[in-house]
């Protein structure tokens, strides 16, 4: 009896511990991108997770795709990656110099491109931290990113919750 009541007594001082919050499935679509003569066409949707103040990801899931010339955009000048990810902590050492009040994610990376380039997409993705308040539908975000050889810059994205 004795071991039953303290399983019992552990089991409910530790679970509150354990959960998790759900913040809901939010969709990112980009708005502009920061590279020079880019254009950009993203969607992202993520499912966000809280644990005691730390976010996580429980998933992301999207695709995209950046042209460097706006009179030329064929399948063969497109830099194309899909991503889908799972389990993406915060980075709870960010120390931000441009990006305050934002929460980061670090290596975000492909799950596949077109190889144009040499392919590969990967950087960080930072979420304004409002991402954890219940009242809020809208956050930015934007994703710091390098792809293939000769491609890198940032992604803006706003963010809403489904």
């Amino acid at each position: 009896m004795k071991q039953i009541l303290i399983t019992l007594i552990i089991s409910t001082v530790a679970t509150p511990a354990l959960a998790k919050t759900y913040l809901g499935e939010w969709t990112c679509i980009a708005t502009n991108i920061r590279a020079y003569d880019a254009e950009v066409e993203s969607r992202l949707v993520l499912d966000v997770r809280i644990n005691e103040d730390v976010v996580s990801i429980h998933s992301l899931v999207g695709h995209v795709v950046v042209s460097r010339s706006a009179d030329n955009i064929s399948v063969n000048n497109q830099y194309y990656s899909v991503f889908a990810s799972k389990q993406l902590p915060q980075n709870l050492n960010y120390k931000p110099r441009v990006y305050k009040n934002y929460i980061q994610f670090k290596n975000i990376q492909d799950a596949g491109s077109n190889s144009y380039d040499g392919g590969n997409m990967n950087g960080e993705l930072v979420i304004h931290k409002d991402i954890k308040e219940d009242k809020v539908d809208n956050v930015s975000a934007s994703y710091i990113f390098q792809s293939g050889d000769h491609l890198g810059g940032t992604i803006d994205y706003e963010c809403q919750r489904d």
